[in-house]
């Protein structure tokens, strides 16, 4: 199997209209994405140190990182507009490939956001989402 290109994982804002659009958030450059399942730990002192986990998913949840070039005001000024306000909001990641590839869809807020500009460079932007509610998967 071939590697993947990194740009064609693509995370899309949506406008929350009636009948949603969703935008690629513009001038990415990295963007990762993580999932996790809460684990509830039940051991007790007489299980000699073994951990003993409860069978199940109890807080499945996700959270993306970006990282990019401030290069679309329009959605740029959305996405801040989101982590001024503590908005939650609806989201697309793109994940490319026949094998794994597919589209998560989720609602997500915006707890940390971040702008940098060097002297001799261009303005760069950091953000984390973090998910909220079901994440659902179509491939």
């Amino acid at each position: 199997m071939a590697a993947l290109q990194g740009r064609d994982m693509i995370l899309k804002r949506s406008d929350m209209g009636g009948t949603p659009v969703f935008t690629a958030v513009a001038g990415a450059t990295s963007t990762g994405w993580s999932m996790s399942n809460g684990e509830v730990d039940i051991t007790t002192n007489d299980e000699d140190g073994v951990k003993t986990l409860l069978a199940g998913k109890y807080s499945m949840g996700g959270s993306i990182s970006l990282s990019g070039i401030a290069k679309d005001d329009a959605i740029w000024a959305l996405m801040r507009t989101a982590f001024t306000s503590g908005a939650i909001n609806d989201y697309k990641l793109v994940i490319p490939g026949a094998i794994g590839g597919g589209t998560y869809s989720f609602a997500a807020s915006i707890p940390t956001l971040e702008q940098t500009g060097e002297m001799d460079g261009a303005v760069t932007f950091t953000l984390t989402l973090n998910s909220s509610g079901a994440i659902s998967f179509v491939a």
